[in-house]
């Protein structure tokens, strides 16, 4: 399984948890409006001005296949502006890393969260999106499958020489298939489009980011439907944005309260929020998913774990207190999960391991509230 981290506020989370909407942000109107010129303008200059893509069909062995192909019309100047014109693409972003302070301080702000969500590496996951014209009420008529790619941080002036190299074929891979056989002019140029949403400036490396990718006119063109477009005010300006719905919920494992003067009762209220409201979250579903949760939740603590893993390899040894938590685990299921999660709880507020939970909370929806280490600096 693959974690991935998701900035935001407290109000945007609570939407998220509860309906399993997130909006996707048109391409247009990101906070570096440049991004998509950035992967246009570094794919051209890669296929026709760079020696790399020339030895890179040579290492398939596709040299005449090369050299037939009307590289340098394909990926012309005009084709490029013409993409850049297309305003009907739409992402969402992710991060590898969690707990990342240019993460807080550029999406989540003061105590903001950071959700931590699951996913399944190479799957892709099916969402929902509105008709055009539908209503919050309705039921959304959209289905689309896609799945998370990461970004290639490639901008040549600004990476050293093997990165360039490394990260080069990577996009000519996904430029012109493992096997260079799909030299296409009009499939290229399509490709060519697609591929630079996930080409970003190198200066942004740190993020380790993965986008969802949704385009309107494709899905329009797949579906018959037309989806609906929302409108977000963010300093004046209205930012087109599609409402994302993941089907049975985004699978959200944990939320972390973010570093800010008042991170104290934040953390509070997401726990009071996490243990009453009705949340939705696709990784906490079935028996095995809830086991698998409690027993990452416990084993987070460097005491316990090593015990924990001898009573599973059945040698005993470990104390009475983790033997009570290992026993509770073991008996639990679907029907009994308030009755263990309450058990665990009150066997951990009366264990030493008490303060080492202080701060990292197993709430009765199963998603675990926890805090950012990193100090207020704001």
């Amino acid at each position: 399984m693959q974690k991935l981290y998701y900035y935001t506020t407290t109000d945007t989370m609570s939407k998220i948890l509860q309906n399993g909407n997130i909006w996707a942000t048109n391409l247009d109107y990101m906070n570096d409006s440049r991004e998509y010129l950035n992967g246009i303008s570094e794919i051209r200059t890669l296929v026709t001005k760079s020696n790399i893509t020339a030895k890179w069909f040579e290492s398939k062995q596709k040299q005449k296949e090369y050299a037939e192909c009307p590289i340098q019309e394909i990926f012309s100047e005009q084709n490029g502006e013409e993409r850049q014109n297309i305003s009907s693409r739409y992402t969402i972003s992710f991060c590898r890393k969690k707990d990342l302070l240019s993460q807080w301080t550029t999406y989540a702000k003061e105590s903001g969260v950071c959700l931590e969500m699951v996913f399944e590496p190479d799957k892709a996951d099916e969402f929902l999106l509105y008709k055009k014209d539908q209503k919050d009420s309705e039921e959304r008529e959209i289905p689309v499958e896609r799945g998370l790619k990461e970004i290639y941080y490639f901008t040549e002036e600004r990476i050293d020489a093997q990165k360039y190299q490394e990260t080069a074929e990577k996009i000519l891979t996904d430029l012109f298939g493992e096997n260079a056989d799909n030299l296409d002019s009009e499939s290229l140029i399509e490709r060519w489009a697609q591929i630079s949403i996930f080409v970003k400036q190198y200066d942004f490396y740190q993020e380790e980011e993965m986008r969802l990718a949704f385009d309107t006119m494709k899905i329009n063109s797949e579906t018959g439907k037309q989806p609906r477009i929302g409108y977000r005010i963010d300093k004046h300006i209205m930012k087109p944005y599609l409402d994302v719905q993941c089907k049975n919920g985004w699978p959200i494992t944990s939320v972390m309260v973010g570093p800010g003067n008042n991170q104290e009762v934040v953390y509070k209220s997401i726990k009071f929020f996490l243990d009453h409201a009705k949340i939705m979250s696709s990784a906490l579903v079935t028996e095995e998913q809830w086991k698998e949760q409690i027993k990452n939740y416990l084993c987070y603590n460097k005491r316990i774990s090593p015990f924990w893993k001898e009573l599973e390899q059945n040698k005993g040894g470990s104390s009475k207190i983790i033997k009570s938590l290992y026993d509770r685990w073991k008996t639990f299921s679907l029907s009994s999960k308030e009755a263990v999660l309450t058990d665990i709880a009150e066997i951990i507020k009366q264990s030493e391991y008490c303060s080492d939970f202080e701060n990292y909370y197993l709430t009765r929806s199963g998603i675990i509230a926890e805090k950012s280490s990193i100090p207020y600096i704001y």
